[in-house]
């Protein structure tokens, strides 16, 4: 969603007083301060966005009872959240916050509270004003001590380590070991154990045990035995070099820990078919990792990586590679070997252009590029059943897997994504396009002008006809952006397109002109 269709639907949805919003992955990275004005809303919901802050004038929706923000980058809340004093459920869960909101402490009706995924290390005291809370979240949060929990009264249930955490548990995490009695062998005791207790014996520790073989239970002393390494989501900083006695194992996860290396011995486990390394600080990967010829599922986006080695070309049973998030300015020529592969995720890196052996991926379906500063996406041509490709935050259609420089102004005039014709204009040009498709001015109004292309073929009934096509282009004040919207052929004021556009509203009527 561009930022003008989020104003016109804010300026639409205080003109009707809604009470209920929801903006489920519209790919928003900001809210303007119109929010504010919608002041009869009870419920917002701005799930799986990117909005990385919130405006101060979120705090005039004093009539709001839900409030979802899960899934953001939001790093901290505005005081002016302490505003909201009718709020009963509160989610802030997968964000960035590493400090609890103070802010959040005010709300004293909040009897949901979500903040799992996020990073925080401390309650603070002013949680005990949270007296009506009766749910709270905490998964995933590396928090030391709970005992504060203990003064809140109505709360029945907290989740932590992603299981129901009884009330007698509610303590210092180092008196919560002791309480629970676990022991290290309880890291790989996978079979008889919950994971979630792997996840707890992972908050106290730093290591794992050099000598894994001896963690098992005596059961279980043939190590081979082990198929699956499930330890995500823990405070790991490495691996013991013994992990490549583990020859059975087929699965390994490690995400979301705080690696920086692998050992080399990784390369022994040949029947490994599923790494998923994602989330780490990895900022290399092993030459050894070419003995891993039976991986099928690569996860390392999310990690520090400047470059692969060409051992990645040998893992040629390889059906999902992911090195999103990385910092990676090239791929290894090499690459082209994987050819089973099905899905590649390359975005959030620095690549400038692909290696043309990508044309033997011939199985690749699904292909992301987004926020790489490429220029040329030709070599996508030789790909027969790539379907999918993510690129400018935009899946584009096969006409566009070309040169960027080689983007044409007509397609334009049948272009129906309205922020794909933004891209385009961008791309191009808006002088370049005025010439080459003898745009004419018809009219203007503040920031907004009126266009029209003449002699533009369109499918009608049973025969091609040719009319005119009419734009209404507008300037973004604040980012610069220029959007283009199309609008019938019999427009000739800007003032009645932008009515048009905004189902009948005039633009006077606007509480907040964009």
């Amino acid at each position: 969603m561009t930022p003008t269709e989020l104003e016109l639907i804010i300026d639409r949805a205080t003109q009707d007083r809604s009470t209920h919003l929801d903006f489920y992955q519209k790919s928003i990275t900001s809210l303007p301060d119109s929010i504010g004005n919608l002041t009869d809303l009870v419920s917002l919901r701005l799930v799986d966005n990117r909005l990385t802050s919130l405006p101060d004038s979120i705090g005039n929706l004093i009539k709001l009872r839900e409030l979802r923000l899960y899934k953001n980058q939001l790093r901290s809340i505005p005081d002016s959240i302490a505003n909201l004093q009718n709020l009963t459920w509160l989610s802030l869960s997968l964000n960035r916050l590493t400090v609890f909101p103070e802010s959040i402490t005010e709300l004293t009706n909040l009897t949901g509270l979500l903040l799992n995924g996020n990073q925080m290390v401390v309650l603070p005291q002013s949680i005990t004003k949270l007296t009506n809370l009766t749910y709270l979240d905490l998964t995933g949060n590396p928090l030391m001590d709970l005992s504060l929990l203990n003064s809140l009264p109505n709360l029945r249930t907290v989740k932590f380590w992603g299981v129901n955490l009884p009330r007698k548990y509610w303590i210092e995490i180092k008196l919560l070991h002791s309480a629970l009695r676990i022991v290290d062998r309880d890291i790989l005791n996978i079979e008889t154990k919950h994971d979630r207790l792997n996840y707890l014996v992972g908050k106290s520790m730093i290591k794992l045990p050099k000598d894994l073989q001896k963690c098992l239970p005596a059961k279980d002393k043939k190590v081979t035995s082990k198929s699956h390494f499930h330890l995500s989501k823990n405070n790991l900083t490495s691996i013991p070099s013994d992990i490549g006695n583990l020859t059975q194992l087929t699965c390994i996860e490690l995400s979301s820990n705080k690696l920086t290396s692998l050992p080399s011995s990784i390369g022994n486990l040949s029947n490994l078919s599923h790494l998923d390394l994602q989330g780490n600080q990895l900022s290399f990967l092993p030459s050894s990792i070419d003995n891993l010829t039976n991986l099928t599922h690569l996860y390392l986006g999310s990690n520090l990586l400047g470059s692969l080695p060409d051992a990645i070309g040998e893992m040629s049973k390889l059906t999902h590679l992911h090195l999103n998030s990385n910092s990676l300015t090239s791929l290894p020529e090499n690459i082209g070997n994987l050819t089973k592969l099905v899905n590649l995720n390359l975005s959030g890196n620095q690549l400038t252009s692909l290696p043309s052996s990508m044309r033997f991926m011939i199985e690749l379906t699904s292909l992301d590029l987004s926020e790489n500063p490429l220029t040329d996406l030709s070599i996508l041509q030789h790909l027969p059943k790539l379907q999918s490709i993510h690129f400018l935050r935009l899946y584009l259609p096969r006409r566009y897997w070309t040169k960027l420089s080689e983007w044409k102004a007509e397609w334009l005039q049948d272009e129906t994504n309205a922020e794909l014709r933004r891209r385009l204009i961008q791309q191009i040009g808006y002088e370049r396009i005025c010439q080459e498709l003898d745009a004419i001015q018809l009219d203007f109004w503040r920031e907004y002008t009126l266009l029209k292309i003449d002699g533009i073929e369109r499918w009608h009934g049973h025969i091609d006809i040719y009319e005119p096509m009419v734009l209404l282009k507008m300037t973004c004040p604040s980012t610069g952006h220029i959007h283009v919207l199309r609008v019938p052929p019999e427009m000739t004021s800007a003032e009645a397109a932008i009515t048009w556009i905004n189902h009948g509203i005039h633009p006077d009527r606007f509480i907040v002109q964009t």
